[in-house]
Parts: structure tokens; C-alpha cells; sequence
């Protein structure tokens, strides 16, 4: 059937062979006017990938799309399969026919008029433009051939395309570049000046510019060789490392505090500093990432390993009252999920956490199975903070000297604990005594450890005090809703109320986790506790439980000896339960080891078999107090914040015993007769007593105590650590965090890459995944950043979304190309950047000409160099490296350069709010990478420079031109400070020579020799100032006083303010703030 189109054939000339393939057609199609015209205007081959699938992604996914939960129709335009098939709810119809564009509904509804028909509708406040139909009805005509997302098929090696200009190639590069610029019609530009293209590298290579040394040196250098010389130079800089961390910090969210409203500050420098020495060492990328995701999981994993593996604990961290722990846990394990997407495969799975992703193949079910991987972190969610307190899993940041020394102590001990069991093995066997001898002896050791007796009687009853039935004794009980009840002997403790609660203030009941200590108590449980607590002497959850906690758990005893719990703990539970609505005699006993196994149950006077939960206890208990934690140490029973309690429960007759009590006394306790007790209990009970076991026992403590002195100061980081016992992972219904829905086990999207059971089935096996050769992302990916950060763009400019949404990549075959050989070259970042950088592409002049200005803009297609303004903390390093102020360190704790007052009091009204105590020395001056990152108050003069917040992973920085800007650079004392100094440098080298001292203004700002006509502004704006300075000689010493470093006394301080005035200026130039 004839093909006709309104009135577009007139005026116009078309072939007879375009007209006769337009009649071959076998549908009618009417296109109109504005369509027709775009339609000649098209390539001869429209790909689904380039030109068809962002036009559907934009204006048709969102109800035709991956996402179930929204499709409308039982339609989907995503896959073939559902765009060919019969429409189910208009037979006979179909929404692409291929070669077929007139019996395509997809063509009648998107040219159609009618509100009513027409796609996309009119809700969606969505509409195609002529050139977008007229794509897809030609699309549709050359048989509608769906591919897999271009992001989705492996990178593959292609030959290097011939190209006209051959003589400028310098690599393998270029070839492609200038491919594409011959397609679009444009010449590349010439090479770039050498002061410029010098300046350029220092900058992509170490962040820094160079000095006026260097760049004199190279441009002095005939050898054609030189170039590279200086490129290997820079590679092996220690700036290099800095320079690479800067942009992995922003990738990592990493910063010094905590986050949301409370925002406490926290340590994450050790973590810092390894990622700076990985990338001087030149750590392959592979490595480099793995160690990060899965370091603690490698064969034979190190303390750096281990280390890299903080990546994951970079997260916001709420520490704020009330929050529920579970919540704020998953919102922790999403954040790894969410980073772990953008970071390393540039993909919004973010977008799949609630429903389906709209755009891309990611179900809600994907996005839950990688979850699981980070889903096994041992963590509870809770803040877990205050004084030498860090959250598990974490590491101890030990010096070598100090490991050589928890060594040797730790084989001491081990020594110890054997000869305490010779004196154990070698002691008679068989000790008679007269049961009534006994009794006394028992009795009298009981009472010489005894610390505290509460009976709880009567007597002892004194208003809201219970006064201890202990002899001479003065310690008191503060009660509140509580009261009292038939106890296993007189009266008992009844916890009443929903506060009820009996507390002993005082310190003399916590105990070292290196003291052996006892408890003995009867309790009445009324009903079954799922949870309660029947008594401690521990901070609360969200300081760690730092401390002891008694509680039934399903009324099973569960006992914690807690530094920071869940994870440096003990923890146990016994496999009995105590009965209901009767009196049980608890005993629980633990001897000093900082060992699960040192705790023991007793019920009724007998041993119970236990389930040990938790054995990784090496910090001590005793809670160190300061303004940013408000409770006190205080043994105390019933009501504890965020804890249950053990309401209408009966506690009576209360004990506690400076040493770990023996099986005998326990059932001595009980009130069982000792005279038919086992031979074994009663030689125990002696040895226990005897002179050579308290003396050993004595020295074993000494020895425990230096180790626990050691531990204690030795600061830690948190890192990964998986639980022993997999958690359970669900979809959550529109992700929220108790909402669960199918349970879902590790795994990726099928369409990036299957997870097969050939990968170890943990974090280690995803990082395993992420670097298989048949990844389609992992390489593309980096390759990607790396281009951006020498380019200012990368060759997908969405440097942080791959996905539909995303950009194409203008060169897609050198974007494989790249790839594929970062991966044949063993993963070498440093290799990759020399690889950009000696490229004939990289070395182009940045010059803008008319024709690139009106052909390229945005420099897509590279016809010529970079231009584009510095990051933040390049500009901030720029200014202190050329003045001289720079101070090269590396590593070590944050520093607290100029920052106008008050800005972190405006953030918090908190008694504890953390001043911000501007540095003195060193610390102002090095640079920006140690600059002290508060999330609330982001460093205000990076900020204005576009610095992210780090509240999340970040890989590609807005850039904004705004006059706040100018201001940073004309009045932070940071900036005026740098122009003085290096103005003082320039009059030191230079003396009585203000011409020189000009160009050496110039030129350390710049990086470029200034022509005549910049040379004579330049002396303008310096006469001017010096006229000004010399009639006003207070404003001239103002002026040169700002910032800390002390003014050189031999100047004149007019021409030294003049000459400020005229460096700062040169600091704000388009010039100096700009890699050109």
C-alpha cells in the first residue's frame, strides 16, 4: 500500500528510489510536516541503544518499563518480546510491527492528536519533538531490532580506525578521537604551549602546579623525551596519592563526623591514609577495590586489608536518642548498597530499594540481593559511642611495637593459665574435713569476698532506701516505683511499675574485665519474659553496654560483659529456662580470663549447659565519663533506658563477691548440706584457697592488667566483619525496614552479569564478580573517572549513571578500547593515566575558536584541550603551593585551618556542641585533603567551591560561577595570607625590582609568562596600590597582618601591601583558577 505524507512532498525533491521505498510499505502512515522533515534529516541506520531507547527511557518506561509495579497496559517497552506481541487488551493490535510503522500502534498514538489516543498522555506533561517520532517510525521501518543496554555487553577490543591526520598521533588514543572528528567535520587544534600544557600536567598528575623552577627547567629542555620524564615524575610523587585520594574521598563519603543532627566527630584518618599510600604504591585497581569491599575476607587478610575494608563503615552514623536500631541499620546497609552501585558500576540502585526500577533492569528483588552482601555485617544499628568506645566490627590501630608486646603478654599469660593448672593437677585429690569444718570454712571464705548483701527484709526499708543487711556496711539502694512482696525469705523486690526501679550509684561494683567477680540471687519470674532485665551495673545499649547485664532471654539467664557491644563482648546464655511463678536460686560466676568460658550458670545450685553467644571481650568496663555522655555507673535493677523490664518480677536476697565463687560454695548458697558433695567440689574449693593458686592467680591478674592498660589506649577503627550465623535478608516493602517481604538470598542483576555459584558466596565472591573479565562496567567504569578527571567530563559525561538515564559515551569504541586494555594491563591506574596524558588529545591547545564554539560547545567531540575551573581543594592547594606556604606531610589527624567564627555553634544548641578550634602552625597550611570534614558544616570555602557534603557517595561535582566565589579568593584569610607571602618571596628574590617582582606574581599565580599588554595592567594596578598604601600606612599594615604567619620585618610594607593587593588579584583570574 502507498505510503503518503501531508504535503511534505511539496517543494521538496526526493530520489525515486526513497519514493519507491516508501511505496513498498504495507501500511499507511501519515506523517506530518515538522516529522517528515526530521525524518530526511536522520542517519541512514538508527540504533536502538543511540537514538531510540533514551527517547523511550525518557518518555515511555515510566509506565511501559521494568517497573511492575507501574505498568500499564501489560505492556513493556523494554524487551522485544512484550513490544511484538498482541496487545492483551486490543486484539488484532500491536505496539511495534516491524518494517511495519503504519500497523505499529506505538507510531498511530505518539502522531496522533486526539488528547484522548496520543502517547505519551497528556498527564505526564511528557511530549516527542519531531525529530524523536520520526526516529522511532524509522527504527520501526528497518525492523525494530532491540539490543541488550549498551552498558550491559562486554567492551570489546576494536582495531584502531585509519585516520587522515596520522602524523599527530601519539598513541592509541588519537586515532579515535580524530575519527570522530572528521565525522563531524572538525580539525583538531594545535598542540599546546608548553608553559600551559606544563602547568596542565603537574595539575592532572599531583594537584599542584609546578614551580617556577620546574617549568623554567622544562621548558629549557630540548629533549623531545622530556615530556614523558616529567609525566613518570609526577606518577612518582607523593603528591600523586594525594591528588588520586581527594576524588576517592568524595567516591567514599568519607568524613571526620558522624552525620545527622547530633553530627559527633569520629576518627577515619587511618582509613585515609592507607588509600593515599595504595595509590603512591600503584595498587592495582582490582586490589585496590577488592580489599576494600572484602579485605577481611582474603586469603590470609592483613591489617591493611582489613583496614581498607573501613570503605564500608564511612556511612552517616545516627547517634541520637530514641532512634530505633534496626531502622537506622538498615538505612547503614542500604548506604553500602546504594555506594556500592554508584561507586563501581555507576548504576542507580538506590532506585530499585522501594519498587522496581523504573528505567533500568534492576528489580526491588536485585536490588535486596546485593543488600545481602553488606547485610551480614556484625551490627546492631545502635550509636554505640562515647569516651575510647567504637563500634564493631572494629580494628585495633596497634604500632609494631606495641604488637611485639601484646604478644610476649599474651604468651605470659598463656604460661600462667598452665602453671594454674599444675597447681590444680598436682593438689591431693582426696581433702576430709568435718562437715560442720567445712560449712565454716566455706562460710568464712563467702564472707570475705562478699561486697554486698541486699535482703531486701524489712528492717532495711528506710523511706526510698534499702539499706544493705551486710555488717557494717553503709551501702544504700535509691528505689522508685517499687515495692514489696512475699519473698523466698521474708520480703522480696517487687519491680511494679513500668519505671520501677532500685539503683546503688556507686563505682565500687564495677569490676575490670580482668577481676573475677560473683552474683547470687533468688528470683520469681511471674509469667514468660521474652526480654528483661533482672539487674546491672552497665551503661545503657547506646553507649555498648559497656559493663555487666543479667536478663532473661525467653527465660533462659543471659548474661553480657560488654566493652562495646554486640561486638567486644561476652556473651551467654543458658540452654535451660528458669521456671514460672516460683523461686529459683541464680547464681552466676566469672573468673577474670576475659573468656566466655570463664562465665558460669547455676540453677538451684547446679551448673547449667550454656550457649556461648559472644567471646571477643579485649577492652576494660570501666566507663570513662565526659560532657557528650550523661550516665553514671550505678548497679541497679529493674528499669533500664531501652531495655525491658522485669515487671512484677521478685527479686530477693541479693549477693555479690569480689571472686569467682566455686561449685561448692554456689551450693552452699542454695542451702545444701556438704557433707554428701562430690570429693571433686570440695579439692576445687581448696585449691582455690590455697596460697600457690592465690599467689599465681595474683600474678596472672598483674599480667592481665598490663595487657588491659595497653588495649586500652590503643585507639580502633571500624572495618567489616561478617556474623558467624547469616542474617536472614528480605525485600522490604517499600523499603522499609521491618516491612518484610520475600526472603532473597545474595545475588546481581542477570542483565549486567550473572552471580554464579563459581564465586565465593560473600562480599568476596561480589568483588570477584565486579572484576570478572566478562563485567561489562567494572572497567568502563574507572576508565570513565579517570578521563573525567583530566577532561573535566568523562566520554559518558554522567560519569555516575550508566544506565538508561545516563549519557551515551561520544567515543563508545575508544570507551572499549580503554577498558579492555586497563583490564590486559593488570588493573595499572598509574599506567592509565599516562596512557591519557601522553596523548596527542590531552596535549591539544584549550584555545576556544569560532568554529569549535559554535560546532562544539562543551568540547564533546575534543577538538581541542581542557579547559575547565580547578576543584576546591585544588584552588585552596594552588594558592598555599605558590606562595610557598605549603606544608608537604602525609597522613595524620585532620587539621582545622581559617574558618569564619562560629559557624559549627550555629549548627547545634547542644551543651556538648564541638568547638572548632582553629589550628596553629603546620596545620593551616597543608593541604585541603586533611582539612577537617564536618557533614553539617562542610568546610565553607570548599563548599562555595562545589565541594559535596559527603552524605553520600559522590563522583561527579556540579560547577558553579557564582560572586561568593571571587569574595573566598579576595578576602578568606587563607588567600590573602598566600598572596602576602608569596608576594614577600617575590621581594626577597627580587629586591628593588618591582618589574620582576610582578612577572614573578604573575607567573606563580598563572603558571604563564605575561605578554606586554598583561605586563603594563599588571604594573597599573601596582602603581595604583602603592599611591593608596603610602598615603593610608595603617590600611597597609592591616592588610599584610592578616593570617598567623608573621610579616618579614627587613620590607617596606606599602610595597609589600601593594604588591598583595596585585598577587590576590592575580589569584582571581580565570587564569589562575583554571587547568587550560
Amino acid at each position: 500500500m502507498e505510503i503518503t505524507f501531508l504535503k511534505k512532498m511539496r517543494n521538496r525533491k526526493f530520489s525515486i528510489l526513497m519514493l519507491l521505498a516508501f511505496i513498498s510499505c504495507q501500511s499507511k502512515i501519515e506523517l506530518p510536516d515538522d516529522v517528515a522533515l526530521a525524518y530526511e534529516k536522520l542517519p541512514e541506520v538508527i540504533d536502538y541503544n543511540y537514538h531510540i531507547k533514551p527517547i523511550l527511557s525518557e518518555n515511555c518506561f515510566q509506565c511501559h518499563g521494568p517497573d511492575k509495579a507501574n505498568q500499564k497496559a501489560d505492556l513493556r517497552l523494554d524487551i522485544a518480546d512484550s513490544a511484538y506481541k498482541e496487545l492483551p487488551n486490543s486484539p488484532g493490535k500491536y505496539a511495534i510491527v516491524r518494517k511495519k510503522p503504519g500497523a505499529s500502534e506505538v507510531v498511530q498514538r505518539i502522531l496522533s492528536d486526539d488528547p484522548e489516543y496520543a502517547m505519551p498522555v497528556l498527564e505526564s506533561h511528557l511530549k516527542l519533538n519531531a525529530h524523536e517520532k520520526a526516529s522511532i517510525v524509522k527504527w520501526i521501518r528497518q525492523g525494530a531490532k532491540y539490543k541488550k543496554h549498551w552498558a550491559y555487553i562486554s567492551p570489546q577490543l576494536t582495531e584502531l580506525p585509519e585516520v587522515e591526520n596520522e602524523s599527530i598521533v601519539q598513541n592509541e588514543i588519537d586515532p579515535f578521537i580524530l575519527k570522530k572528528l572528521e565525522v563531524q567535520g572538525l580539525k583538531p587544534a594545535e598542540k599546546a604551549d608548553k608553559e600551559i600544557l606544563f602547568r596542565r600536567l603537574s595539575f592532572a598528575l599531583r594537584g599542584l602546579p609546578p614551580s617556577i623552577k620546574e617549568t623554567d627547567d622544562f621548558l629549557a629542555d630540548p629533549d623531545p623525551g622530556s615530556y614523558e620524564q616529567w609525566v613518570d615524575k609526577f606518577l612518582a610523587s607523593s603528591d600523586y596519592g594525594e591528588r588520586m585520594a581527594i576524588y576517592w574521598l568524595e567516591l567514599a563519603r568519607f568524613a571526620d563526623s558522624d552525620g545527622y543532627l547530633d553530627d559527633k566527630m569520629r576518627d577515619f584518618t587511618p582509613w585515609r591514609d592507607w588509600v593515599i599510600e595504595a595509590f603512591n604504591q600503584n595498587m592495582s585497581y582490582k586490589d585496590f577495590v577488592t580489599w576494600q569491599i572484602a579485605g577481611d575476607l582474603i586469603e590470609n587478610p592483613s591489617r591493611e586489608s582489613i583496614l581498607a575494608t573501613a570503605f564500608n563503615r564511612l556511612h552517616k552514623r545516627n547517634s541520637e536518642a530514641g532512634i530505633v536500631y534496626e531502622e537506622f541499620r538498615t538505612e547503614y546497609v542500604a548506604d553500602r548498597t546504594n555506594t556500592f552501585g554508584k561507586a563501581f558500576l555507576a548504576s542507580s540502585f538506590e532506585c530499585a530499594r522501594c519498587h522496581d526500577h523504573k528505567y533500568d533492569p534492576i528489580s526491588q528483588k536485585n536490588y535486596y540481593q546485593l543488600f545481602a552482601f553488606f547485610n551480614q555485617t556484625d551490627e546492631i544499628g545502635s550509636a554505640v559511642y562515647g569516651p575510647d568506645i567504637t563500634p564493631g566490627p572494629s580494628m585495633l590501630l596497634t604500632t609494631d611495637q606495641q604488637d611485639e608486646i601484646i604478644a610476649y603478654l599474651n604468651k605470659k599469660l598463656a604460661e600462667k593459665e598452665e602453671e594454674l593448672d599444675e597447681i590444680k593437677n598436682k593438689n591431693e585429690k582426696d581433702i576430709h574435713r568435718s562437715d560442720a569444718q567445712l560449712a565454716a570454712e566455706v562460710k568464712r571464705s563467702l564472707d570475705a569476698s562478699e561486697v554486698v548483701y541486699f535482703n531486701f527484709d524489712k528492717p532495711y526499708q528506710k523511706g526510698d532506701q534499702i539499706l544493705s543487711a551486710r555488717k557494717n556496711d553503709s551501702h544504700a539502694l535509691k528505689t522508685r516505683f517499687v515495692s514489696f512482696a512475699e519473698g523466698v525469705k521474708n520480703e522480696a523486690l517487687l519491680i511494679d511499675g513500668d519505671y520501677g526501679k532500685a539503683g546503688l550509684g556507686n563505682r565500687d561494683f564495677l569490676y575490670e574485665r580482668t577481676q573475677p567477680f560473683s552474683f547470687d540471687l533468688w528470683i520469681n519470674p511471674p509469667k514468660h519474659y521474652d526480654e528483661a532485665l533482672i539487674f546491672a551495673n552497665a551503661q545503657s545499649i547506646r553507649y555498648g553496654f559497656k559493663g555487666y547485664n543479667c536478663m532473661l532471654d525467653s527465660n533462659r539467664v543471659r548474661f553480657i560483659i560488654s566493652h562495646a557491644w554486640p561486638y567486644n563482648s561476652l556473651e551467654v546464655v543458658s540452654k535451660e529456662s528458669v521456671p514460672v511463678s516460683e523461686w529459683s536460686h541464680l547464681t552466676i560466676t566469672y573468673d577474670g580470663t576475659s573468656k566466655a568460658a570463664g562465665i558460669k550458670l547455676f540453677l538451684n545450685g547446679r551448673e547449667l549447659a550454656k550457649e556461648i553467644r559472644r567471646d571477643n571481650l579485649y577492652k576494660g568496663l570501666i566507663y570513662e565519663e565526659n560532657i557528650h555522655t550523661l550516665s553514671d555507673h550505678e548497679l541497679m535493677f529493674g528499669n533500664e533506658q531501652f531495655q525491658k523490664m522485669f515487671k512484677n518480677g521478685r527479686i530477693d536476697e541479693f549477693r555479690m563477691f569480689n571472686k569467682s565463687i566455686t561449685p561448692l560454695e554456689v551450693k552452699y548458697l542454695h542451702g545444701e548440706g556438704l557433707h554428701a558433695q562430690p570429693q571433686e567440689l570440695v579439692t576445687d574449693f581448696y585449691i582455690a584457697q590455697s596460697t600457690a593458686y592465690q599467689q599465681e592467680r595474683k600474678i596472672y591478674q598483674q599480667i592481665a592488667d598490663s595487657l588491659s592498660d595497653l588495649l586500652n589506649a590503643v585507639p580502633e577503627i571500624m572495618v567489616m566483619g561478617d556474623m558467624e550465623e547469616p542474617r536472614k535478608t528480605f525485600v522490604l516493602n517499600r523499603g522499609v525496614y521491618d516491612a518484610h517481604g520475600e526472603e532473597v538470598n545474595i545475588g546481581m542483576p542477570n542483565d549486567m552479569l550473572e552471580f554464579s555459584t563459581d564465586y565465593v558466596q560473600n562480599r568476596l565472591g561480589l568483588a570477584q564478580w565486579l572484576f570478572d573479565e566478562k563485567n561489562p562496567l567494572t572497567a568502563r567504569v574507572m576508565v570513565n573517572r579517570i578521563w573525567q578527571m583530566h577532561f573535566g567530563q568523562g566520554l559518558v559525561m554522567t560519569s555516575e549513571e550508566f544506565g538508561s538515564q545516563g549519557s551515551l559515551p561520544s567515543h563508545p569504541e575508544l570507551l572499549d578500547w580503554m577498558a579492555v586494555w586497563f583490564m590486559e594491563n593488570n588493573w595499572d591506574i598509574k599506567a592509565l593515566h599516562k596512557k591519557i596524558v601522553m596523548s596527542y588529545t590531552f596535549q591539544q591547545s584549550s584555545e576556544i575558536t569560532p568554529e569549535i564554539r559554535e560546532k562544539d560547545p562543551e568540547n564533546v567531540y575534543l577538538a581541542r584541550g581542557p579547559r575547565f575551573r580547578m576543584p576546591a581543594e585544588m584552588i585552596r592547594d594552588n594558592a598555599l603551593k605558590s606562595s610557598g606556604l605549603l606544608v608537604s606531610r602525609i597522613g595524620g589527624e585532620s587539621e582545622y585551618p581559617y574558618q569564619p567564627e562560629g559557624l559549627w555553634d550555629e549548627v547545634s544548641n547542644k551543651i556538648w556542641r564541638y568547638p572548632y578550634k582553629q589550628g596553629k602552625g603546620e596545620g593551616l597550611y597543608r593541604k585541603s585533603i586533611y582539612t577537617v570534614w564536618k557533614r553539617t558544616t562542610t568546610p565553607p570555602s570548599l563548599m562555595i567551591f562545589d565541594a559535596a557534603d559527603r552524605g553520600s557517595c559522590e563522583v561527579r561535582r556540579k560547577t558553579t560561577s557564582t560572586p561568593l566565589q571571587s569574595l573566598v579568593l579576595l578576602n578568606d584569610p587563607q588567600y590573602v595570607e598566600a598572596s602576602r607571602v608569596m608576594s614577600e618571596r617575590a621581594m626577597k628574590t627580587f629586591p628593588d625590582n618591582s618589574v620582576r617582582q610582578l612577572k614573578y606574581v604573575f607567573r606563580a599565580n598563572t603558571g604563564q609568562t605575561p605578554d606586554d599588554t598583561q605586563m603594563t595592567r599588571t604594573a597599573r594596578l601596582y602603581e595604583k596600590m602603592l599611591t593608596k598604601y603610602q598615603q593610608d600606612p595603617a590600611a597597609a599594615k592591616q592588610l599584610v597582618n592578616v593570617g598567623e604567619k608573621p610579616v618579614l620585618d627587613d620590607l617596606e610594607v606599602d610595597q609589600l601591601a601593594a604588591l598583595t593587593v596585585v598577587a590576590n588579584s592575580l589569584m582571581n583570574t580565570y587564569e589562575a583558577y583554571t587547568i587550560q
